[in-house]
């Protein structure tokens, strides 16, 4: 990926919310020991975010090129959540959390924006 200031700037904030790997391209970003709530199989999780090429202007999540994934086996009481496809997955162990439509402004948001949107429908998941 080309070097992209906003993207260095947003991932800068982002490591001071959770521990990240990053890629050496900046096409990836995950983010390590996110507190899942009672319910879920794990107490914590990392979230993959595929990084857009024309990162802010599109987010990550709205395509399987350019997703949200998460570890494949993730269950909720025991049941898979509405949008979690284990049947799409990245590598071998990330599988896409779906997103059709993200409300974003590519002057406002930036990466916290979309971490805290995946907590939150991971907070009230729907089945």
């Amino acid at each position: 990926m080309m070097y992209n200031s906003t993207l260095i700037r947003h991932l800068r904030d982002l490591s001071r919310a959770v521990l990240l790997d990053i890629a050496n391209d900046d096409s990836w970003v995950v983010a390590h020991n996110v507190v899942l709530p009672y319910g879920y199989n794990w107490a914590t999780t990392q979230i993959l975010f595929l990084i857009p090429r024309d990162y802010p202007m599109t987010p990550p999540g709205l395509t399987t090129e350019d997703g949200i994934y998460l570890p494949r086996g993730l269950r909720y009481f025991g049941r898979v959540i509405r949008d979690y496809h284990e049947h799409i997955t990245w590598g071998r162990s990330w599988c896409w959390f779906c997103y059709k439509k993200i409300r974003w402004n590519p002057f406002r948001d930036d990466l916290i924006t979309i971490l805290e949107m995946v907590r939150t429908d991971l907070q009230n998941p729907r089945y």
